[in-house]
């Protein structure tokens, strides 16, 4: 054993110190947080009702207006006079007649509107109270733009929020309609109700707030705050979803908003209304220093407190710390000497209980961590054998099938050439013919059959040339599934190592098993081509053993979400028993008869699917055959 040469009376003595502050400064830290978080949110909900009161303020004041601008609009309809007027056409009279009711009534904008939609009368009270024509409009051919809204109505009311650069207006109008005592109807009476810049200045200097106005179906607000306008509506929407109130930094100044709607008749209009935070702000920083400042007076007395009683306390437990420090327990048993019975004493009996035991299990803990070390590398050693000769056994399996497949076009390479030889000697011989006795060369083109070997030699040369193509192809799908030259990391076609793939197996799928492609359109992966390709070939070969006789492989790759690539390799063949599927990628597990394979495969291509940072699924059904599907990151992490 071993202990290390540190000063025991300053370690002890700090440790005492510590824990005594722990457990005197924690109690005290965590009632002055919970003290100021409750302090907090107590301002936070008064500032919250201050909020909704003003909000309630407002929304009243909307309320009014429109019961003021229905009883208006209701009684002007029913004015007689005006009924008169507008029936025989006198405009004018009409005219004088609404300019006199304005005098004593509130209302920005009063319109007339014919029957038609058209506008016949229209006044605006500007900002000085002055009543003033709006000739201009009543001369422009101005038709009402959503008549079939007043239609069958008496009253109907609407809303409209105007939003552009730094200014908007809110505008709240109410429409009667104007009929004879027959239900006629001679025009529509528009009032008009503006809450502009003016007016939203003047609430937010009267309640000291920052108010936002906007309808749900259209893109901007109205605000009395410059940087609310470049807030689309569907911020403050997503925002009262989630809470009635909620905070907003601008400009390095935090306010709290409340957002509600509120009616106008049928019409929604959403109304949000925001405080700042800095005076609540003010106050807590200084409610803060000043619990700050007691706490830390007290966490200096609790330090002065803590050192002073750590000496008289630690005293006795010097003499033992002492003489533990001065063995050395690496070497040989060490006891300790007791003095009394006292806790020190039975603190001493029970170090050198502890010393005993430890001694011993360190020495039996060292021999059984040489025979493990022992088992370990054997085990090693017997695993990179296996590991070899399943590499051995797939590459023996590899080579036959490609000398399989290299064998017939090879074969009918060397036959075609037997026969290319004797044409060639037969055409050499006519050759030689015509030049020495042309006369006999008619005879000797009839035995030779000269015809025969004219068509033939072009058909055995192109035979060769496809012989030799084919060879040619089986070498570079050989080549390029091996992928010799990319051992490193680097940018690879996924399609290219599937076709060298299908082209090593040929021999096993031809005249057997069809292959059905679904290319999906791909870029390319960061990988390790040469083991993304052993993976390939360990599923596909896999499924051209588990299909007895005909059958199908399926092969779909595509980019999904996340930016990966997933690749799907199907087949129709005899399927995996349930009871075997949770063990297909455990080492040196197969379902092969002796001899045929080492059960390595998919536990070798779980592991590269695993190093490139992607993953494997399994989905089969007895009978109904196998899926593996493969998820491949683009690049690797």
């Amino acid at each position: 054993m071993y202990m290390n040469k540190v000063a025991p009376k300053k370690s002890l003595r700090f440790m005492l110190m510590g824990w005594f502050l722990l457990f005197s400064i924690a109690p005290l830290a965590f009632l002055t947080g919970y003290s100021l978080v409750k302090y907090e949110q107590s301002l936070d909900q008064e500032l919250s009702r201050r909020l909704s009161a003003h909000w309630r303020e407002v929304d009243t004041l909307i309320k009014e207006y429109q019961k003021a601008l229905m009883t208006d609009g209701r009684k002007l309809a029913q004015e007689k006079s005006l009924q008169s007027y507008l029936k025989l056409q006198q405009i004018n009279g009409a005219r004088d007649f609404i300019r006199s009711w304005m005098k004593t009534h509130y209302t920005h904008h009063l319109w007339v509107w014919d029957s038609a939609g058209q506008l016949q009368i229209a006044f605006h009270r500007n900002r000085e109270g002055v009543i003033q024509r709006l000739d201009k409009m009543e001369v422009g051919n101005v038709y009402l733009s959503d008549l079939k809204s007043l239609q069958n109505k008496d009253t109907f009311l609407d809303v409209d929020v105007r939003a552009k650069n730094e200014n908007g207006v809110v505008e709240l109008m109410v429409f009667n309609t104007i009929k004879t005592d027959k239900g006629q109807v001679i025009a529509y009476l528009q009032q008009l109700v503006q809450l502009d810049e003016y007016f939203l200045q003047t609430i937010k200097n009267r309640l000291g707030v920052e108010l936002v106005f906007f309808r749900p179906e259209q893109e901007k607000v109205v605000s009395t705050q410059v940087d609310l306008f470049s807030y689309p509506v569907s911020f403050f929407l997503t925002k009262a979803k989630q809470s009635p109130y909620f905070d907003l930094t601008l400009r390095n100044e935090t306010f709290r908003f409340i957002s509600h709607q509120l009616k106008w008749g049928t019409a929604l209009l959403n109304m949000t209304i925001g405080v700042s935070k800095q005076m609540s702000k003010d106050v807590l920083r200084k409610v803060n220093v000043a619990f700050f400042s007691v706490v830390l007076g007290i966490i200096g007395l609790l330090i002065v407190l803590s050192v002073v009683s750590s000496r008289f306390l630690l005293r006795p437990l010097y003499a033992i710390l002492e003489g533990i420090q001065n063995h050395d327990l690496e070497k040989e048993l060490v006891a300790l000497e007791v003095k009394n019975e006292t806790e020190l004493g039975l603190l001493a009996s029970s170090f050198n209980e502890m010393a005993k035991r430890t001694f011993e299990s360190k020495k039996n803990l060292k021999s059984k961590i040489n025979e493990l070390e022992i088992a370990n590398q054997e085990i090693k050693e017997t695993q990179a054998k296996l590991v070899h000769a399943a590499k051995m056994a797939s590459l023996g399996q590899l080579v036959a099938g490609v000398a399989h497949e290299l064998n017939n076009p090879i074969g009918f390479i060397y036959s075609n050439l037997g026969v290319l030889k004797e044409n060639v000697e037969k055409l050499i011989v006519l050759v030689d013919i015509a030049e020495k006795n042309p006369s006999k060369l008619e005879k000797a083109k009839q035995e030779a059959d000269f015809d025969y070997l004219v068509s033939d030699v072009p058909k055995l040369i192109a035979s060769c040339e496809e012989g030799a193509r084919r060879t040619r192809d089986i070498v570079i799908g050989l080549r390029n599934f091996s992928r010799l030259d990319e051992a490193q990391l680097k940018e690879v076609d996924l399609h290219e190592g599937l076709e060298s793939t299908l082209q090593i197996l040929s021999g096993e799928l031809k005249n057997r098993i069809t292959v059905h492609k679904d290319y999906g359109s791909l870029p390319k992966i960061y990988c390790y081509a040469s083991q993304i390709n052993q993976v390939f070939m360990n599923i596909l070969s896999n499924a051209t053993q588990a299909i007895e006789g005909l059958g199908d492989i399926f092969i779909k790759t595509q980019k999904v979400k996340n930016n990966k690539i997933k690749i799907s390799i199907r087949d129709t063949g005899q399927g995996i028993n349930l009871e075997h599927k949770d063990k297909i990628f455990d080492p040196f597990f197969t379902t092969k008869s002796s001899g045929q394979g080492t059960g390595l495969g998919l536990s070798i291509s779980y592991s590269v699917i695993e190093k490139h940072g992607g993953d494997i699924e399994v989905y089969s059904e007895p009978g109904k055959g196998t899926e593996f599907i493969i998820f491949l990151p683009v690049k690797i992490k």
